[in-house]
């Protein structure tokens, strides 16, 4: 299998990584510059912003939540040193500013007035961040045949650049019309089949949830169209654990109202406007049925009967990964502030004792590790305060899947 990855090249222009930097991609004749609003000054001293180019506005909504405006210039520090430009006028809180130009010059304005129109509708359909932009810009003159195919591979490029540089606003799925020399895909069938992962379902017919997900980008992303709960359910009897996972669902999926990513129907059933990204499978399981907790490992199924679980271990095996599963975690466990891990698993681990990163449930936890190696050969123990232990797993029962990361161990 022949992969198609890319050399992406990272500088900090001052040797910080909250200071100015700049990102390329090998043999891409695009160039990006990112900085914080406080450094506008010095973005607009640079060669870069002398330039044609498209500009990036990430920051956060005046009523919560983030925000992005994507605009183009001839010169670029010209319109953002302009005083009535939005960065100076708009209540929104703009906190970073990202310039889009070509190391060789060739970008001509009508190129960039092709760039800003295509991100604006990339973006919209996308969803991911909300738009400033008021209208859709035009695009200018149409491009000659060449040069929009440019454009279009330009874009591409973009898509993976930015997200790089901690810019979000195209990472997912893009369902915007057309582009120019290629198919239009029917919505029942836009989930992408090349990506790694197939199309999961979930089904839970008492709470009126059809929902539909699938990883992209490394991301779980439950689909547009999906029929969600259109209110969290409380649970009668509730521990302190069950009531701090029922508040924070409960908080998410509120978000999701107030933003207009679900949409209650005429039975009051929700509706996903969008794709809505989750921290995990068993995140998005419990705030789309209106459950405090559910095991999204078992939860999501491929049509046909395959678990999310076992689709994500059945992978692992395929590509020789290094992988392994904790034992069946008991209430016995939660309550120990324990996880054990089986002897095929300890592998993964140091051999001796020691301080360790974990990553449960998407978040990053301080833990300590045993190997308990001797005579006789014992399960390994990973310790966690059993207070943050309770809050973040979903449920005690079944065995969880181990990944080593560089020095943290995701545990989902």
């Amino acid at each position: 299998m022949v992969l198609s990855g890319k050399q992406v090249r990272v500088f900090l222009v001052d040797g910080t990584f909250g200071g100015l930097m700049t990102a390329e991609i090998m043999n891409w004749t695009g160039h990006v510059l990112k900085g914080k609003r406080s450094q506008l000054a010095d973005i607009c001293k640079r060669p870069e912003a002398q330039r044609p180019g498209v500009y990036l506005l990430v920051g956060e909504h005046i009523s919560g939540g983030p925000v992005a405006y994507i605009g183009m210039a001839d010169v670029i520090s010209s319109r953002l040193n302009n005083s009535g430009h939005r960065l100076k006028t708009s209540d929104h809180d703009w906190t970073d500013v990202a310039l889009v130009t070509s190391k060789d010059n060739n970008l001509t304005s009508a190129h960039v007035r092709y760039l800003e129109a295509r991100l604006v509708e990339m973006a919209r359909s996308v969803g991911r961040v909300p738009l400033d932009n008021t209208v859709q810009p035009s695009g200018g003159a149409e491009l000659p045949e060449a040069d929009a195919s440019d454009m279009e591979y330009f874009l591409e490029q973009l898509q993976v650049l930015l997200p790089v540089v901690g810019i979000d606003l195209l990472r997912g799925r893009d369902r915007s019309h057309a582009r120019p020399n290629t198919k239009q895909v029917p919505m029942e069938s836009s989930p992408d089949a090349s990506l790694a992962s197939p199309v999961f379902e979930l089904s839970n017919r008492k709470a009126n949830v059809r929902a539909r997900a699938q990883v992209i980008d490394g991301e779980f992303t439950v689909l547009e169209g999906s029929l969600v709960a259109g209110r969290m359910r409380d649970p009668r009897q509730q521990n302190d654990q069950t009531a701090r996972q029922y508040s924070g669902r409960e908080r998410v999926h509120q978000k999701l109202l107030e933003e207009g990513a679900i949409v209650l129907t005429a039975d009051g059933a929700g509706q996903l406007t969008r794709d809505v990204v989750f921290s995990s499978p068993s995140a998005a399981a419990a705030i789309v049925q209106g459950l405090a907790a559910s095991n999204g490992r078992t939860a999501w199924k491929v049509p046909g009967g395959l678990t999310y679980g076992e689709w994500e271990d059945r992978g692992a095996d395929d590509i020789g990964g290094a992988g392994g599963h904790t034992q069946h975690i008991t209430e016995k466990d939660i309550e120990a502030g324990i996880i054990r891990v089986p002897g095929a698993t300890k592998a993964l681990f140091p051999t001796s004792p020691g301080p360790i990163t974990v990553e449960l449930d998407g978040q990053r936890v301080a833990a300590k590790w045993h190997p308990r190696t001797g005579e006789v050969e014992r399960s390994g123990v990973i310790r966690i305060e059993r207070a943050i232990l309770r809050e973040l797993l979903d449920a005690a029962g079944t065995p969880r899947r181990v990944e080593r990361l560089n020095d943290i161990y995701r545990i989902s």
